[in-house]
């Protein structure tokens, strides 16, 4: 009996080393028959023997350095098909779909929202939910995460068809609904039976919105029970899912029931859609949509001053500063003109730590709706020195209203500035712009010049508003002695390059620009 048991497991053994081999290229791929559970289609693999056919996907913002895969096929029995993969222990699993033939596939999507927990680690579970038609032929490869490597490489697979999910299950199957300030939407649903088709990790259902203008939304779950513990702090301008606008904060509160409240502040007019996650089992839930119209600016908040805006200059502004920590530093006191089609150069210092990463927005309120929403109403400045200045002009449209509106600066780290909403790093400062209308005659305005970076290793670049001409430039050293000169033509708001890295040593000199208008000097350190 144990000399028939030993060749019945010899013989297992022997067909799962050819059945793994077959599955290492898509056209060799395992043919799975789909079932209506696992019951029937649960079968075991070991990924021992398998090489990388292709390389790692990059699956809910994660990337494996390997991966070494099997393949699998199946013929669809309906509308929508999931892939079930449980790793054993370090197994890790990653599952890509595809459609297509071997050698023309296209990816249909991916799974890989959970990974093994524990000492040893415990099995962990992967569900790829596919957006199928009868009679299609599909291909799925399977591997393990790769960092670290796994020590167990046995995974179960089963295909299985799933039925009558939500009607609202597809992004693409969200109605926009128009969305008015003071008019809430008040939907409700069930998501049994949801899918995760657009892999955001976990079942969704989406809803979708429309507004007119710039506005403040609030989305909740108030009235779900039971309360969804993690609600989607996002929403997308369009069903590729390229662009995502992130929440500017979330509110515990407004539900006396635990459900979040998502809240988003100087939304741009447009449609949008939101996916209500599915938390357990899922169910019933109701989701409401409103929207206000600002009726104050949208706060910021940063947490640690390390890179933080050290010195403002634009127009009659030059204004240096320590970091205000929290909210938003409000200088709106301290104010420049600007007419009507004007473009004024705007250079921006950072504090005394700066990063490469580090990144610069401004805004300005030209219709004064209090808010940042206008295409016209954002300028991104740009650092040619690694981040220690950032510089860029903000142009006043043509339609601007008169008189005093806000600007406001950001600088973050490692991140695209928003003008609303909290960041771990930076700073950010308000200011006053005074609009004016086109005069017709320009009069005579005081030259502003600046020097950056200061301290430098000798090259440097010196900046104006307001004047185009000849201009000398002359370096002295702390004698007074004349180390360096040069005559250029400078255009207002265009950058002079000057060159002094193989002239200047370490120490503290003197720059004197002389024009038409006058002379300046500004004292340079070189280190």
């Amino acid at each position: 009996m144990k000399f028939s048991t030993l060749l019945f497991s010899l013989a297992i053994s022997l067909l799962s080393l050819d059945l793994h081999a077959q599955a290492d290229e898509c056209a060799d791929a395992n043919v799975i028959i789909v079932t209506s559970d696992c019951i029937g289609s649960l079968a075991t693999y070991q990924a021992g023997a398998a090489t990388e056919s292709q390389p790692a996907l990059v699956c809910n913002t994660l990337g494996s350095p390997q991966a070494n895969d099997l393949w699998f096929s199946f013929t669809a029995v309906g509308s929508a098909t999931a892939v079930q993969v449980e790793g054993t222990g370090s197994f890790d699993p990653v599952v890509e779909g595809f459609i297509g033939t071997c050698g023309t596939l296209v990816s249909v999507g991916c799974a890989d929202a959970t990974y093994p927990m524990g000492d040893p680690p415990q099995n962990s579970t992967e569900i790829l939910y596919m957006a199928t038609d009868l009679g299609e032929t599909y291909y799925v490869r399977v591997y393990s995460y790769w960092e670290p490597v796994p020590v167990d490489l046995d995974f179960s697979l089963c295909i299985y068809e799933v039925n009558d999910p939500p009607a609202n299950d597809l992004c693409t199957s969200a109605v926009a609904l128009p969305l008015l300030p003071g008019t809430p939407l008040i939907l409700s649903g069930d998501d049994t039976g949801a899918l995760d088709t657009e892999d955001l990790g976990l079942p969704s259902v989406w809803h979708a919105f429309s507004i007119g203008a710039c506005t403040n939304v609030a989305v909740d779950l108030c009235g779900t029970a039971p309360a969804r513990m993690a609600p989607f702090t996002g929403l997308f301008a369009d069903c590729t899912l390229g662009t995502r606008v992130d929440s500017t904060s979330t509110d515990h509160d407004v539900c006396t029931d635990g459900n979040t409240t998502v809240l988003f502040e100087n939304l741009p007019a447009g449609t949008y859609y939101y996916p209500v996650l599915q938390d357990g089992v899922g169910g019933t839930y109701t989701v409401t949509i409103s929207s206000t119209t600002p009726t104050v600016y949208c706060t910021t908040t940063t947490v640690e001053c390390d890179e933080y805006i050290a010195r403002v200059v634009i127009g009659g502004i030059d204004n240096s500063t320590d970091c205000t920590q929290g909210v938003s530093a409000d200088h709106t006191a301290i104010s420049t003109g600007i007419e009507r089609t004007q473009s004024l150069p705007i250079v921006v210092y950072n504090g005394p730590i700066s990063y490469g990463e580090d990144s610069v927005a401004v805004w300005v309120d030209w219709d004064q709706d209090l808010g940042f929403c206008g295409l016209n109403e954002r300028f991104a400045l740009t650092s040619a020195d690694d981040g220690i200045t950032y510089m860029g002009n903000i142009t006043a449209p043509a339609d601007a209203v008169l008189g005093t509106t806000r600007m406001r600066i950001r600088m973050v780290y490692s991140l695209t500035p928003q003008a609303c909403g909290a960041s771990d790093f930076g700073e950010v400062e308000d200011y006053s712009l005074l609009v004016s209308d086109v005069t017709g005659i320009k009069e005579a305005q005081e030259v502003k010049w600046a020097l950056f970076p200061n301290p430098s290793d000798g090259d440097f670049t010196v900046r104006n508003s307001g004047f185009n001409g000849k201009v000398g430039i002359e370096l002295l050293d702390a004698m007074g002695r004349m180390v360096h000169q040069e005559q250029r033509t400078s255009m207002s708001g265009s950058p002079l390059q000057v060159n002094g890295a193989s002239l200047l040593s370490r120490g503290v000199y003197l720059v004197r620009i002389t024009s038409a208008q006058g002379t300046w000097t500004q004292r340079l350190v070189i280190r």
